[in-house]
């Protein structure tokens, strides 16, 4: 099995589903929120690299 940015952006997700419906207690939000920051900005610099390989492999193609 194994995981990828998608199964993380559905963690985030999940997080900000359970969230609005009050599924998770006050004293455990600043722990959930960290873990969703943490998740959010994985995401996020993943999805930046990806977008800067897309971008170079474009101009190697140009270029080729």
């Amino acid at each position: 099995m194994e995981l990828n940015i998608n199964d993380i952006a559905a963690a985030v997700q999940i997080i900000d589903v359970v969230t609005a419906r009050g599924a998770i207690r006050g004293e455990e939000l600043s722990q959930v929120g960290a873990l969703r920051d943490k998740f959010a900005a994985f995401v996020r610099a993943a999805q930046e690299q990806q977008a800067a390989n897309e971008t170079a492999q474009e101009a190697v193609d140009t270029d080729a």
